[in-house]
């Protein structure tokens, strides 16, 4: 699924001559595309109409990457995770790979990401908080994908001290199994974040 964002109001769906039609005039308007779920065709996109260089579109299409930021002609790549604290009590990681230019932003994830969908819907409503420039509208992006983290973690940090206090007053097999879960979720988010 494809949105299109300008700083002036939204597409839903755009196809190559949408997308061709926004890149021409993108140093008049910038806009951020949203990829969510990429198939064959938002890759083909990606490689024919942005013109992406094929490694980046591998790393896209071969999740798993390591945080980076590499630096290509006119563009660059950066691959990003943000944490959640799903509702069955554990953290969850996302990766979001960022396509970053100077007249617009693209973003390619699997799951759906409803802080984004969020960020969308402020900015279909309300263009000007863009304030009409596209590295403002990458700022917000970015903000949006990260902010979650801080959240989660804070979580992370109250089921520790919760978890804390119950076993200073009486340890149970339950108790130990999140404590090895959290340390485990811990562990992980080091990882993504170290790289």
């Amino acid at each position: 699924m494809r949105n299109l964002i300008t700083t002036k109001g939204a597409f839903h769906e755009p196809n190559s001559k949408t997308i061709l039609d926004h890149l021409k005039k993108c140093h008049q308007e910038g806009f951020w595309m949203d990829i969510t779920k990429p198939d064959d065709e938002d890759m083909k996109i990606l490689a024919d109409c942005f013109k992406f260089h094929h490694l980046t579109i591998e790393d896209v299409q071969h999740r798993g990457q390591r945080p980076k930021l590499d630096e290509y002609p006119g563009y660059r790549f950066m691959v990003m995770f943000t944490a959640v604290w799903s509702k069955k009590g554990r953290l969850e990681t996302d990766e979001y790979d960022l396509y970053l230019a100077d007249d617009y932003v693209v973003t390619v994830h699997d799951r759906p990401a409803p802080l984004l969908d969020e960020l969308r819907k402020k900015i279909e409503e309300t263009p000007e908080i863009a304030r009409g420039k596209p590295d403002f509208l990458t700022y917000l992006v970015i903000d949006a994908v990260v902010d979650p983290t801080f959240d989660a973690l804070l979580k992370l940090d109250i089921t520790i001290d919760e978890l804390q206090d119950s076993i200073i007053e009486s340890a149970d097999p339950e108790d130990l199994r999140k404590i090895y879960e959290l340390k485990h979720s811990v562990t992980q988010l080091r990882q993504l974040l170290s790289a």
